[in-house]
């Protein structure tokens, strides 16, 4: 019995500590764009040590990539732009990673779910 004691207070902490790191959140953007429009999101990213990442890719794009842009101090931007020809709905979702201390890994994820409306 002293035994699972001492096990289960090693094990509180431990998940203490690890959930303590791991925050996430999500926003939600509507956009409405044409078939021919880029749209471009600029994801403030630009350190080294932070990041940014397509975590669910759209379904109808001929553009949905993340490009660093020299005009923005190099900064991640997202951009998209619909299939030729395409009308309706699409969604991409973005991570965004942040909190590095310059030494470590980030320790915030923020996912961005960008909800598109296509129309001609």
């Amino acid at each position: 019995m002293v035994k699972i004691k001492f096990l289960f207070l090693l094990i509180i902490p431990i998940m203490t500590i690890s959930c303590e790191n791991d925050s996430s959140d999500m926003t939600s953007i509507n956009v409405s764009v044409t078939n021919i429009e880029v749209y471009t999101y600029f994801t403030g990213i630009s350190g080294d040590e932070e990041g940014v990442g397509i975590s669910k890719q759209a379904k109808h794009y001929d553009i949905s990539e993340i490009v660093r842009d020299s005009t923005t101090q190099w900064a991640a931007i997202y951009k998209y732009k619909a299939q030729n020809n395409y009308i309706g709905e699409d969604t991409v979702e973005l991570e965004l990673l942040t909190g590095s201390d310059g030494v470590g890994s980030s320790t915030n994820s923020e996912i961005i779910r960008i909800k598109f409306d296509i129309t001609n």
